[in-house]
């Protein structure tokens, strides 16, 4: 019921806004709108707004559009906030969504975290390190990978530069520019490495370093550089029909050299039946457990099946 001679807020101006920000609205907004002081407080009471943060409300109802919790991140944080760190490269597509996660904000004013947020801060932020993606403010994907080298681990961080090699979103000449503008970074040599050639790699120091492995798996048989088809690979389980290769850094990688990759890959499991396994040589000669592991779950044992 509308009250005689009470102002009415632009129901058409809230709609209009929520439909823009992924159905999320800030208090300032909704009284701009021409909501009431309490007018927010009566909704949510009726289920018309829903809280996401102090001053942030999903209109309507609680479904989360793709994007939505880190629209309600940046309308919390304000003015001048960007989608940043590990964040920032789940919105850049090279790293999966990780479901109630913190979103990673960056400021460069003081403000607090807030549930469901982390606010980074920065003294300042170079303009050239800001951009848009989803339509949302969001750190270039080598600012977030430098920040995410100082937040993530080592592997994970390695996966997400490859995708967004493999992706074309970056080259290393563009991150080499963002380091030489950004001394001091603790991410620095981190993402460094990952520049760089793989030290001392070679094919027989890698198939070296893969029979000094294959006790700890307990794998009967190996053949070394076995022929499959038209291809090649480093090893070969055949009574597992699996198959393992160790990749070094390759700084001319291109997309098309990662599709092919993936055809290959396809080719072996649909016509030859087999399973293959890539490692990063980086990761056999300083993580030799992590591989261990991970060709221990890919070869069970007699009556179990593979994880």
């Amino acid at each position: 019921m509308v009250e005689v001679g009470v102002p009415q807020p632009d129901e058409a101006a809230v709609a209009a806004r929520a439909g823009a920000q992924r159905g999320r609205v800030t208090l300032t907004q909704l009284r701009g709108a021409g909501l009431g002081k309490s007018g927010a407080s009566k909704r949510a009471k009726k289920g018309l707004l829903h809280r996401e943060h102090r001053g942030v409300y999903a209109v309507g109802h609680e479904a989360k559009p793709r994007w939505a919790d880190e629209v309600s991140a940046l309308l919390a944080a304000g003015d001048g906030a960007d989608v940043a760190y590990r964040s920032a490269l789940e919105l850049w597509g090279v790293l999966p969504p990780r479901p109630g996660r913190r979103v990673d904000i960056l400021v460069t004013t003081p403000r607090a975290n807030r549930g469901g947020i982390t606010v980074h801060r920065t003294r300042r932020i170079d303009e050239h390190d800001r951009t848009r993606r989803w339509d949302l403010p969001v750190t270039t994907i080598e600012r977030a990978l430098l920040d995410a080298a100082e937040q993530i681990d080592y592997r994970e961080l390695e996966v997400a530069y490859n995708e967004a090699l493999a992706k074309g979103l970056t080259s290393p000449q563009r991150i080499y520019e963002l380091l030489a503008r950004s001394p001091g970074r603790r991410g620095t040599k981190r993402l460094k490495a990952l520049l760089n050639p793989d030290d001392g790699y070679t094919r027989n120091g890698a198939e070296r370093l893969v029979r000094a492995i294959m006790p700890a798996i307990g794998v009967k048989r190996v053949v070394y550089n076995a022929p499959i088809g038209p291809y090649k690979v480093d090893a070969f389980l055949p009574g597992h029909d699996l198959a393992i290769e160790i990749d070094g850094y390759n700084p001319h990688h291109t997309p098309a050299t990662f599709d092919a990759d993936r055809r290959r890959q396809n080719d072996l499991k649909l016509n030859y039946g087999v399973e293959l396994l890539r490692f990063a040589y980086r990761t056999l000669k300083n993580e030799p457990a992590t591989v261990v592991a991970d060709i221990a779950r890919a070869t069970p044992s007699p009556g179990t099946t593979r994880a």
